[in-house]
């Protein structure tokens, strides 16, 4: 059997400190879709900064199309022979075939790693199916997008899709209907730099809009979001810790973030701001309101300090408590706040290549490790700006994940 995978690695010395249309038809989220034998590592400094160890797990899901097939252009629109490959480390898990009779699609955004699961969407013949390993879990009449999933303390999956043909949502467990809503735009989700569907103290929530109102749901229970001020406006909401942090503008300019009687006003953005949580801390997000080719801020709601960077589409990564945001192309980059604020660095940068959302890329120790698409090359992983591996056949990266394995 042909190799299917093999991976050099290289030293990773440190870690390096709008987007090419993608095939298929998707767009790249976040606009808002025999084996060789075991991992090996070479790390001269001694300081064990590779991408693996005892304690981490990292797993690559990735496509595999015939050897002279150009996906970039993708003439075949999706409907083409190939295989959908879950790595563990330098070992496959899952190969599964892919191709027009599949329940499982090719498309960049329709995989998902959670929990150590490889779970796939697709929709056809009027049907939406949801696989998890390759295998059907849950199907149901009509064709939507998944917009988050989770799964209960019962092992039941949970899933939120909308539905872009009439604009509903929908709140399931399993195939079970639990909250039908009839039209909105759900807040976050897969590879957007937020997860729209999330779990606080053992509740299930998410929000979305609606005709300009804003409303949040909490166990299936939908509740209007109202500024604290009559002449205010609510824009974005997240439940932290069993309390509802609410974003919201005064007088259309002034933005204000209050959360259980406490506020903190946000200056120095545009009118379009989310709420965007990275590990222990909350930024709000916004359009950049001054020049110099500036595109979008982030601002920690906790310290208040600004990071300019110089793409408006990015997703967003924490890593040591520094802020850092990929774009996915147009170049492929990966950018961080300089000396001061309003002076990005570029860490990497290659024009070349491509990633398709947030979920190609994860913090692995002090870098970021990127499953980068080549349009006419091998796809590669990157940690730290630096190339970590690569794959020697014709393809592209769907998936990323980093899995910290806690001492028992």
């Amino acid at each position: 059997m042909e190799k299917l995978f093999r991976i050099f690695v290289l030293l990773l010395l440190c870690t390096c400190c709008e987007r090419l249309q993608p095939p298929f038809g998707a767009r790249v989220r976040g606009d808002r879709t025999s084996i060789t034998g075991p991992f090996r590592q070479r790390d001269s400094t001694g300081s064990g900064d590779g991408v693996s160890g005892a304690d981490t797990v990292v797993r690559i899901c990735a496509v595999r199309v015939p050897g002279d097939y150009d996906w970039a252009k993708d003439s075949a629109s999706g409907r083409f022979e190939g295989e959908l490959i879950l790595y563990r480390g330098a070992d496959p898990e899952l190969i599964v075939p892919v191709g027009p009779e599949s329940v499982i699609s090719p498309s960049p955004g329709t995989h998902h790693i959670i929990g150590g699961h490889l779970y796939t969407e697709r929709c056809c013949d009027g049907r939406t199916y949801i696989c998890r390993d390759g295998k059907l879990l849950v199907h149901f009449d009509g064709s939507a997008i998944l917009k988050g999933l989770l799964c209960d303390s019962d092992g039941a999956l949970i899933s939120l899709s909308c539905s872009p043909g009439d604009g509903s949502i929908v709140l399931r467990r399993d195939s079970e209907v639990l909250l039908p809503i009839s039209h909105g735009s759900v807040i976050g989700g897969f590879g957007e730099g937020r997860n729209a569907l999330y779990e606080d103290d053992g509740h299930i929530c998410f929000a979305y809009t609606d005709s300009g109102n804003l409303f949040s749901v909490r166990d299936a229970v939908i509740s209007a979001v109202m500024a604290p001020e009559t002449d205010g406006r609510a824009e974005d909401v997240l439940w932290l810790g069993g309390r509802q942090t609410v974003l919201w503008r005064k007088n259309g300019t002034e933005h204000i973030l209050s959360r259980s009687g406490f506020s903190k006003s946000i200056s120095g953005v545009s009118a379009s701001l989310s709420l965007v949580p990275l590990g222990e801390a909350l930024f709000v997000r916004g359009d950049a309101s001054f020049g110099m080719g500036l595109k979008s801020v982030y601002i920690n709601t906790e310290t208040l300090e600004y990071s300019y960077f110089r793409v408006r589409i990015g997703w967003p990564y924490s890593i040591g408590g520094k802020l850092y945001l990929v774009s996915g192309a147009d170049p492929l980059g990966v950018f961080a706040r300089g000396a001061k604020s309003y002076e990005p660095l570029t860490c990497f940068s290659d024009p070349s290549l491509l990633a398709f959302s947030g979920e190609c890329a994860a913090v692995l120790g002090n870098g970021l490790l990127i499953g980068a698409s080549a349009p006419g090359g091998p796809p590669l992983l990157l940690h730290g700006g630096r190339a970590a591996g690569e794959f020697p056949f014709n393809g592209y990266v769907t998936a990323v994940d980093v899995e910290i394995i806690p001492p028992s």
